[in-house]
């Protein structure tokens, strides 16, 4: 099992070095300016100037979602050259990773072409809520290269979103980490935190690593009930074995 608990996580060291750091993303904005400059402080907040603009709005969500080191490689990373995915109805096929979720009929895909992307990571799917009452997608799909990070692991990343989630300001709660998922045969872990105020939310996140990616789905909701219904379609995952 698990050797991590909830508030017992040791501290990666890292995380301070670049956490006051601001990162440069290399995507453009929708005009086709570049996006600009993030402040790592600011990646767990949504604000409402961002929201005119898609692109940005989608680059601070993923720095939210999950916390970035800033360590970027000269060429783009296996895992953000994975291929966007189709969705058909309420079926997402990534073929790439042989890969099927059905996702819940309440929520709406972003378009898979305003996704984007940077060296070493990218969203492969952002599925809302109508209206976005939240202000923050319903799920997410993200693909993330482990070399960026000092702990390659899958304990390694939980532990990053861990630290992440108590350096939000004021820090989110972390209620429990470690529990496990069978998806396909492939050993998942989910990490459960919730946001304070000005806009309480709870998060789960459900992690594995698969063809050297970490593959995590990130379900955000109001209430501990609603992001609940959102993660039961957890279990409409499969992941058809790489062919050889």
């Amino acid at each position: 099992g698990m050797s991590l608990r909830s508030g017992k996580l040791p501290f990666l060291g890292s995380e301070d070095e670049f956490f006051d750091h601001t990162v440069i993303l290399d995507c453009a904005a929708a005009d086709g300016r570049p996006s600009g400059v993030l402040p790592m402080k600011n990646r767990f907040t949504v604000s409402r100037k961002a929201a005119t603009n898609n692109m940005k709005k989608m680059l601070i969500i993923m720095l939210w979602s999950v916390g970035w080191s800033g360590h970027f490689s000269a060429a783009q990373s296996k895992c953000a050259a994975l291929t966007g995915g189709q969705v058909s109805g309420h079926v997402y096929t990534n073929k790439d990773l042989g890969l099927s979720y059905t996702f819940p009929e309440s929520l709406k895909a972003e378009s898979q072409d305003k996704l984007p992307k940077n060296k070493n990571s990218r969203l492969l799917l952002v599925l809302w809520k109508e209206p976005r009452d939240l202000g923050k997608p319903s799920i997410i799909i993200l693909a993330d290269d482990l070399s960026q990070y000092p702990d390659p692991t899958v304990t390694g990343y939980l532990r990053t979103i861990v630290n992440m989630a108590k350096r939000y300001n004021p820090p989110a709660t972390v209620l429990e980490v470690g529990r496990q998922y069978d998806l396909s045969g492939i050993k998942f872990y989910r990490v459960d935190y919730e946001f304070p105020s000005p806009t309480p939310a709870y998060n789960v996140a459900i992690t594995s690593q698969i063809q050297n990616c970490e593959i995590s789905f990130d379900f955000t909701g109001r209430t501990k009930q609603e992001v609940e219904t959102f993660v039961q379609s957890i279990d409409t995952v499969r992941f058809a074995r790489p062919k050889r």
